[in-house]
C-alpha cells in the first residue's frame, strides 16, 4: 500500500492483482508485467515458500489474493484509500471480497473507494457505510448498461467515473428519479424506486499514456454543464489535454472543480466554499479565518471544499 499520485483518493490498496476485463487502455496489466517477480517473491516471503505458479499468475494478470498485501496496517493519515487500483472486485472470489468487506468494517474512520466497470456482479454484497461505491462510464452505452446494476449495490456513496471520457454523454438520459435528473437531490426515501440510488459524485478526465486516444475538451465542459445547470452534485475533473499536454493542477476556471461528497453519515449532499459560508452563516458559527469553512457540529472540514 502507498500514497498514490491518483487526485481522487490518498492511498490505494491492493490486495488483489489481476484482472479478466480486457479494457484496451488498462495500464495496470503492464505494472504486473514488469513487477510480477519481485511481487511473487514477497507474497513467498509471507508464507516462507515461494510458488513459481504464483508469479505466473500475477505476470499473466489472473487475479491473485496477495496476503502480503492485505494483511497490512493502514496509515492514519490515510482518509480515502482505492480498493482496487490493481484489479476489479467483480472477478474476485466471494470469500476475497468478505475478507475485504470485514477489514472496511474494522477501520470506519477511513472511507474506501471501490470502482468496477461489472456492477452486476457486486450487487449481492452490502458494503458498510464508509464504502463509496463507483462505476467506469466511458461511454453512453456502458453509462446506460452499467447503471442500473449499480444503483442497487447497497453502500455508503455511490459515484460515476467519466474517465476516460471517450464521447459525448447525456446524463439526463438515465432514469434516475421519475425521469428528473435534479430531483436526485431528494433523498432516496422518496425516490421512485426505492431499490434505485442516484450518484453522489462524479470524476470527469481524459485518457492518458502514450497510446491515448485524444478527445475534444468539449466533451468535458458539457458534461460539467449537464450536470451544474440540472443538480447540485459534486464534481472532481481529474485531467485533461491541453496543447497536447495532460495537465492535473491548475486547470481552467470553467474546468477547474474539485469537489467531493459530504462525510458519509449526510448522503446526497456537498459543500462548496459558498455554501459552507451559508450554513454557516445560517447557524450562527465561526468561519476560519483565510479558511473559508466553519468548525462545528456539523461536520464540515477543509476535506470536503474545493
Amino acid at each position: 500500500m502507498g500514497k498514490t499520485k491518483i487526485s481522487w483518493t490518498d492511498y490505494t490498496w491492493n490486495p488483489v492483482w489481476g484482472c479478466y476485463g480486457g479494457c484496451d487502455y488498462c495500464y495496470a496489466r503492464g505494472i504486473a508485467k514488469r513487477f510480477a517477480k519481485p511481487i511473487a517473491q514477497r507474497e513467498g516471503d509471507y508464507f516462507n515458500e515461494y510458488l513459481e505458479e504464483e508469479f505466473e499468475f500475477i505476470r499473466d494478470f489472473k487475479p491473485s489474493l496477495l496476503m502480503h498485501r492485505f494483511d497490512i496496517q493502514f496509515p492514519k493519515n490515510a482518509k480515502r484509500i482505492f480498493v482496487n487500483s490493481m484489479s476489479d472486485l467483480a472477478f474476485w472470489h466471494k470469500a476475497w471480497i468478505l475478507m475485504v468487506i470485514d477489514k472496511i468494517k474494522k477501520n470506519p474512520d477511513k472511507i474506501f473507494q471501490i470502482l468496477t466497470k461489472f456492477p452486476e456482479q457486486l450487487t449481492g454484497y452490502e458494503f458498510p457505510d464508509n464504502v463509496w461505491i463507483g462505476i467506469t462510464a466511458e461511454n453512453q452505452k456502458n453509462l446506460s448498461e452499467r447503471f442500473p446494476a449499480f444503483s442497487k449495490i447497497k453502500a455508503g456513496k455511490h459515484f460515476i467515473s467519466f474517465e476516460p471520457l471517450q464521447e459525448k454523454i447525456n446524463v439526463k438520459m438515465l432514469n434516475w428519479h421519475n425521469n428528473s435528473f435534479y430531483q436526485i437531490l431528494e433523498p432516496i426515501t422518496n425516490c421512485g424506486d426505492s431499490n434505485r440510488i442516484a450518484p453522489d459524485w462524479f470524476i470527469i478526465g481524459c485518457q492518458t499514456g502514450i497510446n491515448r486516444v485524444k478527445i475534444d475538451n468539449q466533451l468535458i465542459f458539457d458534461l460539467i454543464y449537464q450536470i451544474k445547470n440540472n443538480s447540485k452534485i459534486p464534481i472532481f475533473v481529474k485531467q485533461m489535454e491541453i496543447d497536447g499536454v495532460i495537465v492535473k493542477e491548475n486547470l481552467p476556471d470553467e474546468y477547474n472543480y474539485r469537489e467531493f461528497p459530504i462525510s458519509a453519515t449526510n448522503k446526497n449532499r456537498f459543500v462548496n466554499r459558498k455554501e459552507a459560508y451559508q450554513i454557516a452563516f445560517n447557524a450562527n458559527q465561526i468561519i476560519v479565518p483565510n479558511k473559508g469553512y466553519p468548525i462545528n457540529s456539523i461536520g464540515l472540514t477543509s476535506e470536503y471544499l474545493y
